[in-house]
């Protein structure tokens, strides 16, 4: 059964919020400049209700922030191409949470937290101007990063036996590589300029 979750703009940022159910949310393009669509999808074989509408969407505008936090569930939060301005904050919460940022631009910091549970990260043509940071936490989670463009990039995988590619991915400044406790490995899938690699903890 899916959740209920909220959209809404508050002095700028979007505020995403998410419930202890299976949610899913996409964030697209308006139609016009600037925009930023919010739209509930299935998660869990159920609609999700975005803002009291079953798979219902919301336009905003003007937004110069991005704070997300899914709670509990097996969520889904999918980023079609879209420009994000100021810093983004997203939280998975609970529960076997899948990721998929795919031509996204943000215009800030990004601090992404995947929470407990088994998560997956898919990062495609996607970039970061300020510092990005993905945090993983219990769980064996698997992030995988392809034709990204980075200033700084830190990547915590915490506790769980954690899987890490990078390919064709430039980092500008600093690259921290981190697999946590556990089993971890991390695959160079080439054509990356990772300036200042460190790596630990990985098999």
């Amino acid at each position: 059964m899916a959740g209920d979750v909220t959209a809404q703009l508050a002095n700028g940022t979007l505020v995403i919020k998410g419930d202890t159910l299976d949610n899913g949310v996409q964030l697209s393009t308006g139609p016009n400049s600037g925009e930023i669509v919010v739209a509930g999808t299935t998660a869990g074989g159920s609609a999700t209700n975005l803002n009291g509408t079953a798979n219902g969407s919301a336009t905003f505008s003007n937004v110069t922030g991005l704070k997300i936090a899914m709670k509990g569930g097996n969520d889904n939060v999918q980023f079609e191409p879209l420009t994000i301005d100021g810093n983004t904050r997203i939280r998975g919460g609970r529960g076997n949470d899948t990721f998929d940022i795919g031509g996204a631009v943000f215009n800030g910091s990004l601090n992404l937290k995947l929470g407990r549970g088994d998560d997956k990260l898919t990062w495609t043509s996607s970039t970061v101007s300020g510092e990005a940071e993905i945090k993983g936490r219990r769980g064996s989670d698997e992030v995988s990063i392809a034709s990204g463009t980075f200033d700084t990039l830190s990547v915590r995988l915490g506790r769980g036996d954690d899987s890490l590619s990078i390919s064709g991915t430039t980092v500008h400044t600093e690259t921290d590589l981190n697999g946590g406790l556990g089993t971890n490995t991390f695959t160079d899938g080439g054509g990356n300029t990772l300036n200042g690699l460190t790596t630990k903890n990985f098999a």
